[in-house]
């Protein structure tokens, strides 16, 4: 409980606070069983998805975030509600603001929450390059072992190593290369999303080592 989990520019979170977060945020989440979770911070997302676990609820993460592609899914997961932490305005969907935590309730956290093993708690979906994006649903079960997995392949796992992402912790890369490798790696993570070469040195220099940039090709070459 005391680990660090995240880390943001007013300093680290530890798993204790961030499940603080979570539950707190979970009590005042919409009715509805599927959430679109758009938010840009990546502290913001953690604490959001956290809290669908908590509440029963299922994430669903398009590797598009185009208006067209969002307004899809609303029509095909009924009761759908999105969650954002910055300027998103889809029409024809509930929209929840990501929640002012410093102003909110905080439970005392003594325990780490279990999950059912085969429970579904995310939908991946393809990028439909080659035909409509196909729905991968993920159970607590096989994201529990992914992340594991991933670290122990990359020598990470419970090495304390912060990640820096430049990617979407939405698509199935960010997600499970920056969130599920601290949830479940003994990694951490940069909350932000930096950018320009200069946002990325930023990044990497407010945390302490050992540290990973996760990026792409692309982004590197640009």
């Amino acid at each position: 409980l005391d680990d660090t989990l995240a880390w943001r520019p007013e300093g680290p979170v530890t798993v204790r606070d961030f499940l603080a977060d979570a539950l707190a945020t979970s009590r005042v989440l919409p009715p509805g069983d599927w959430v679109l979770n758009l938010c840009e911070n990546r502290y913001s997302f953690a604490v959001v998805f956290a809290a669908c676990l908590l509440a029963g609820k299922t994430s669903l993460q398009p590797a598009s975030q185009t208006n067209q592609t969002l307004l899809k899914l609303g029509q095909d997961y009924s009761g759908v509600f999105y969650v954002a932490d910055g300027p998103h305005d889809l029409v024809g969907l509930p929209r929840m603001d990501y929640p002012d935590l410093s102003t909110m309730e905080r439970p005392l956290v003594n325990d780490i929450p279990g999950l059912p093993g085969n429970r579904l708690v995310a939908i991946l979906f393809t990028s439909g390059s080659t035909g409509l994006p196909q729905p991968h649903g993920k159970t607590w079960g096989k994201l529990v072992l992914n992340g594991r997995a991933e670290a122990q392949a990359l020598g990470l796992l419970n090495t304390g190593t912060v990640l820096v992402g430049t990617v979407p912790v939405q698509h199935s890369y960010g997600f499970e290369s920056t969130f599920l490798l601290a949830l479940h790696g003994g990694c951490s993570f940069w909350s932000g999303k930096p950018f320009y070469p200069q946002d990325v040195i930023d990044a990497l220099q407010a945390v302490p080592r050992p540290r990973r940039l996760v990026t792409t090709p692309y982004h590197l070459s640009a």
